[in-house]
């Protein structure tokens, strides 16, 4: 009952603030709104982990917050989570490191991930990947350089550092 009259007093204040808006409207507006912490970009919400963790560990992690690891699809999304990262979150107090859902797949062959779906989006630093033993990736950021931001690295996947964890919007249909 609570929620039918939370509901009545949102459709009243849309209806209130946009006159034009017809009942039949608002069954197909989505409200979407990120948990506290998360900070939203586009329809997805977005949480550097202040924990560090080795690169399974922290697609686990995410996976418990109710999203994944993610990979930055676009200049424009890499940008926004540069910005997210904290400088000083590693053992390097001049960078800010988080792992991003890339991995080499045999053969030196990188695969990246936005949650299960491939993307194409690619943003390595000059002479990254390596042909090595590092088979994950992280995505950097550095007081020192900022012309580097953003830029992806491979690495050993037993180092830690912080997820960037990603999931969609929470979302409230009316």
């Amino acid at each position: 009952m609570a929620l039918a009259k939370h509901l009545i007093s949102v459709v009243w204040i849309l209806t209130s603030l946009y006159p034009s808006l017809q009942l039949n409207d608002i069954c197909y507006k989505t409200i979407g709104t990120c948990p506290p912490s998360w900070k939203r970009w586009g329809d997805h919400c977005y949480n550097i982990t202040a924990k560090r963790f080795t690169f399974i560990d922290a697609k686990d992690k995410c996976q418990q917050l109710g999203g994944y690891l993610a990979a930055p699809g676009s200049d424009q999304e890499t940008d926004f989570l540069v910005d997210l990262i904290p400088l000083g979150n590693n053992d390097y107090p001049v960078y800010g490191i988080t792992w991003i859902n890339c991995i080499d797949s045999g053969d030196y062959t990188w695969q990246c991930f936005d949650g299960v779906n491939k993307i194409e989006y690619t943003n390595w630093y000059d002479g990254q990947p390596q042909q090595n033993e590092e088979k994950c990736a992280i995505m950097r950021k550095e007081n020192t350089d900022p012309t580097v931001d953003g830029e992806w690295h491979d690495y050993n996947c037993v180092n830690q550092f912080a997820a960037v964890c990603k999931k969609p919007l929470q979302s409230l249909h009316l």
